[in-house]
């Protein structure tokens, strides 16, 4: 700024020395006619060498200052070339910053849609997984409570969409009347099919079997037969059909003898019988159908648990031919048989068949309870 000032005092001392020159021409002119001249001359020229002095002064300033110019416009140059190199750094970097800005939120929106697609794929995976319902099976359905017979529990998984559900851990339990006896889990295969073996207990009655998954859960129930009751099937099937035949014709036989018998009986007490013949016909038949039947049911083997069936109907055929051997033993001697003796015979015709509907009872409710509760 000084130097400015000193460039702005140059037009000024132009000024004044031309004000001084226009001064003193006029100051000459009154001076010369006054003879004063010369020495004003003197004085003039004196002002002038100053002038000349000033003017290399002010040159030389003018030097200076362009000089002063010159390097201000080049610090400002510079200035200028630097602040641009600065802003254009600063963009770069705005820009770089904007660039790892809009790239990063690129990568997170990814990373988000990324989980959300695996956290999709894995509620699809577990809706997958979500136990819909369980097909429970038993092989066989029945079994004798022999301790040593198995069984097998069959199980296939599907989910809500009715597919198979792989490696499903099913949990498998067994239940005698509601206490729990026997547990197991299986894995299910590729095909949602888990199955366990087990072996059948001692006591008969029936087995509850349930498998579970989840919430979700199924049962099946296994008949423990007694042991022995396949050959106890296997011999009734025998009597069904080579028994059963001959034991319905001798049954319907004494049916129809017996009912003839009450009748003569109930007729005894009003009058006596003028003949025995056709009555004494079906007691004949009666017992040798009887015989016949029993020897056909003897032939068949019983098996152990069997024994007391036998012995029962064995027994009922027993009495049921000696009931009917009493009748005869009345008819055939009634002309040498007092009324005492007759009614001691009929009597026991009576009881003797009594005692065959007791053990006819006996063996059809022992037989009834092999077949419903075992078949």
């Amino acid at each position: 700024m000084k130097n400015q000032k000193g460039f702005i005092q140059i037009p000024l001392l132009i000024i004044v020395i031309a004000s001084v020159v226009i001064a003193s021409a006029g100051a000459g002119i009154v001076l010369h006619k006054q003879g004063k001249l010369a020495s004003l001359t003197a004085n003039i020229s004196e002002v002038f060498k100053g002038t000349k002095d000033t003017e290399g002064e002010i040159k030389k300033s003018e030097a200076d200052i362009t000089s002063d110019i010159t390097s201000i416009i080049k610090t400002e140059e510079q200035k200028e070339l630097k602040l641009q190199k600065e802003l254009k750094l600063q963009e770069e970097l705005r820009q770089q910053l904007e660039e790892e800005a809009r790239i990063k939120a690129q990568q997170e929106l990814q990373q988000q849609l990324e989980t959300q697609r695996l956290a999709e794929k894995q509620r699809q995976q577990e809706k997958l997984q979500i136990v819909g319902s369980i097909s429970l099976k038993v092989m066989p359905s029945t079994i004798e409570a022999d301790g040593k017979s198995e069984f097998v529990v069959e199980a296939v998984v599907r989910n809500i969409n009715g597919n198979p559900i792989p490696n499903k851990k099913v949990n498998f339990k067994l239940f005698e009347e509601s206490q729990e006896i026997l547990s197991g889990n299986e894995l299910t295969n590729s095909e949602g099919f888990a199955s366990k073996t087990y072996i059948a207990g001692t006591t008969p009655g029936l087995l509850t079997i349930t498998a579970s998954a989840d919430d979700v859960s199924q049962s099946v129930y296994l008949k423990c037969l007694l042991e022995g009751t396949k050959e106890v099937k296997a011999y009734i099937e025998k009597l069904a059909t080579k028994y059963l035949p001959v034991g319905k014709s001798a049954k319907k036989l004494f049916e129809e003898c017996t009912e003839a018998n009450v009748e003569e009986l109930n007729r005894l007490e009003r009058e006596e019988f003028l003949s025995w013949d056709w009555n004494l016909t079906l007691c004949y038949q009666s017992v040798t159908e009887i015989q016949e039947a029993q020897t056909v049911f003897n032939s068949i083997p019983a098996p152990q648990v069997m024994e007391k069936f036998k012995a029962f109907n064995n027994k009922m055929m027993d009495y049921r031919s000696n009931s009917y051997r009493k009748w005869i033993e009345v008819a055939e001697n009634w002309e040498s048989l007092n009324q005492y003796q007759i009614e001691s015979l009929l009597n026991q015709f009576k009881s003797l068949g009594k005692q065959a509907d007791f053990y006819d009872s006996q063996a059809g409710k022992e037989l009834q309870r092999y077949t419903e509760q075992n078949f």
